[in-house]
């Protein structure tokens, strides 16, 4: 997955953070293999550190997710928990459209229930 990092004016992207946020994308592309690229903003706020990132998957919508807190560290955190539950959800809804197996449909006598 292409990872783009970025941050708004005023606001510092150490190492420390670029390798988490790198870390934390890789384990994201698990949950969908289609996932291409993601891009990633952080910037702050008088008080607050936010996030914003938003992963395109080929063949399918965009999945965006913005997390808030008073350090950017918690709110990489709290992005990835939104962005690991939406990837699950999708995958999810992706699967459950599959026919349930012919022995689930029929009775004991091989007789449509």
């Amino acid at each position: 997955m292409q990872l783009i990092i970025s941050a708004r004016s005023g606001t510092e992207l150490t190492d420390d953070l670029r390798q988490k946020i790198e870390e934390q994308f890789e384990r994201l592309s698990r949950y969908d293999s289609r996932a291409s690229r993601a891009e990633v903003t952080l910037w702050e706020e008088k008080t607050r550190c936010m996030v914003d990132a938003v992963i395109s998957i080929d063949g399918g919508p965009r999945v965006h997710g913005e997390a808030k807190a008073r350090a950017f560290r918690t709110a990489l955190d709290r992005l990835h928990d939104k962005l690991t539950r939406q990837l699950k959800k999708r995958r999810g809804r992706r699967l459950d459209h599959k026919a349930p197996p012919l022995e689930a449909l029929l009775d004991e006598d091989g007789k449509e229930a």
